[in-house]
């Protein structure tokens, strides 16, 4: 009888029938989008392109070369999956691991020197198996094609669901809108110029707590920092509150001088009116220059209007930075990245006053808001270290971080500038709260989440700041002291959103919701914030 089984397959063919490459395309394309799709509400189509290119093009050329040459396409197809599992599930991993081992008490030994060392033997350990395998693979290429595909069908799917709720959203909808109370001054205050302007220092230090927050959550007394900025000239609050607890709705509102309106309309909303905020308009206008000094917060990280934008060099734009730390190789490339950006713009701000003036200058700096990078005199924190200590112990060692490095700060500030300037030092949002708090009742976690730090060095004549004062009327009451604009102070009030998280954040921040005004809870005496007895106060 005739044989007719196959034959051998001739060498570059054997693979084509089950494109040997597509997964590997569609693993490079996944981790962006299963990103992005979590984040549609905060994130410009236009900020996946860097990620794409980065991610997808090398992936392509080395398919390329690849089918150009003589190795087995099979294999070389798996090996380049591998190769970008190994990449992006690496955070995902390291995260899960400490979890199970901080179970045991054990997660400071998973450190990510450890932890890389066992993903590249796992890495390499698989990729002798599959070069050294005699078996054809085609059912695992097949199997991994269907795989990928539908994980990146599911994500697809995600991204197109958070669009139809979100049709009405864009980069500019809360600007202009006649269905929107969101901004109802829609032209800039005219500011009338003094002989001799000042410079206007608005510095923003996120998710820094007010005094009486510190004191009365974290058992931390922060007085002689406070104590310090009052022998400076300045008047400080040890209770003060911002109107919105939450980063992009606080520094839309205060950078515009009015509140948002009824409804929460999406995050890109708000960093558009950030970019584009009634007060660098106001005082362009009236002749200021605007230098900013940029953040890791994509809202924040650049300014269009800004005569001067000042950031470090090697940031990362807020999205793009996010794949990279999926990845091990943010471990050896482009390191602290955050850390480095939070030192640049201290350093910056000792020699802005030699800038030309007069000059408005806005600063986001991201401390003693997590990561948490910094010992209280400025030292790095060590991975080990950073996992055998709490989070309330690390937040509390980078406010001090902060308190360390404005108390040389504010001293250039106010000697070297050629006339007193004025100076805002503020933080958008209190803090989240911390595992060991979670027997706060919810006036409790609105009150930390709303209590900031709140100081004015405002030299000169005028209107001084009162008791209360909130930052929707910060930059009025300047504009009314300095520059005769007349507005009329808003009541201070604070918002806050139906159903927050345990720890006080925003649980859907891609829905739309109605404002909830917390007042009166962020107002309650502190003998009912908590039904457990608060902390000692430490050193």
């Amino acid at each position: 009888m005739q044989d007719r089984s196959p034959g051998p397959i001739p060498a570059g063919r054997e693979s084509r029938p089950f494109a040997p490459f597509l997964h590997c395309a569609l693993l490079a394309i996944y981790p962006i989008l299963a990103l992005y799709a979590d984040a549609v509400s905060e994130t410009a189509l236009r900020d996946l392109t860097a990620p794409l290119l980065a991610v997808l093009g090398p992936t392509l050329a080395l398919a390329g070369l690849a089918r150009c040459s003589r190795l087995d396409r099979a294999k070389t197809g798996l090996l380049l999956s591998g190769f970008l599992l190994f990449s992006f599930s690496y955070a995902g991993a390291i995260e899960v691991l400490r979890t199970m081992a901080g179970i045991f008490h054990a997660a400071h030994w998973i450190t990510n020197r450890v932890f890389f060392t066992i993903w590249c033997l796992t890495f390499l350990f698989a990729a002798v198996r599959v070069v050294w395998t005699s078996r054809r693979l085609h059912s695992v290429v097949r199997f991994m094609n269907l795989g990928s595909g539908i994980l990146l069908l599911m994500v697809m799917l995600r991204i197109g669901v958070s669009f139809a709720r979100h049709a009405h959203d864009d980069d500019t909808s809360g600007i202009g809108r006649e269905d929107s109370s969101v901004l109802s001054m829609s032209s800039p205050p005219s500011l009338t110029l003094p002989q001799d302007p000042p410079d206007i220092y608005y510095l923003v230090f996120d998710r820094y707590a007010s005094g009486y927050s510190l004191r009365e959550f974290e058992g931390f007394d922060n007085r002689p920092f406070l104590d310090f900025l009052r022998e400076q000239g300045f008047t400080v609050f040890d209770s003060s509150r911002t109107n919105y607890p939450l980063t992009h709705l606080s520094l839309a509102s205060s950078l515009n001088l009015q509140y948002l309106g009824d409804t929460y309309l999406g995050q890109k909303t708000y960093r558009a009116l950030i970019e584009n905020n009634v007060a660098a308009r106001a005082l362009r206008a009236a002749g200021y220059r605007y230098l900013h000094l940029g953040s890791c917060y994509e809202a924040t990280r650049t300014n269009p209007q800004a005569d001067k934008n000042i950031r470090y060099r090697f940031m990362l734009p807020e999205f793009s930075n996010a794949i990279f730390h999926m990845t091990p190789y943010s471990l050896f490339l482009l390191k602290n990245q955050k850390s480095q950006q939070i030192l640049f713009t201290f350093d910056t701000l000792e020699d802005v006053p030699k800038e030309r003036g007069p000059k408005f200058v806005f600063a986001h700096v991201i401390c003693p808001h997590p990561p948490y990078f910094f010992h209280a005199d400025g030292s790095m924190v060590s991975s080990a270290e950073d996992a055998s200590r709490t989070i309330r112990d690390a937040y509390l060692a980078q406010v001090q971080y902060v308190n360390l490095r404005l108390t040389r700060l504010i001293p250039i500030l106010i000697g070297t500038s050629r006339r007193p300037p004025v100076i805002i030092l503020q933080s958008d949002e209190g803090p989240y709260g911390f595992p060991s708090e979670e027997t706060l009742t919810q006036a409790g976690t609105w009150r930390k989440r709303a209590e900031i730090l709140n100081a004015y060095y405002l030299p000169g004549t005028g209107t001084d700041p009162y008791v209360g004062i909130t930052p929707v009327n910060s930059l009025r009451l300047i504009f009314d002291r300095y520059f005769g604009a007349d507005l009329t102070l808003l009541e201070d009030r604070v918002y806050g959103w139906p159903d927050p998280s345990p720890d006080g954040g925003l649980k859907h921040r891609e829905w739309s919701f109605p404002f909830v005004d917390v007042t009166g809870l962020v107002q309650r005496s502190s003998a009912r914030l908590s039904a457990s007895p608060q902390p000692a106060l430490g050193p």
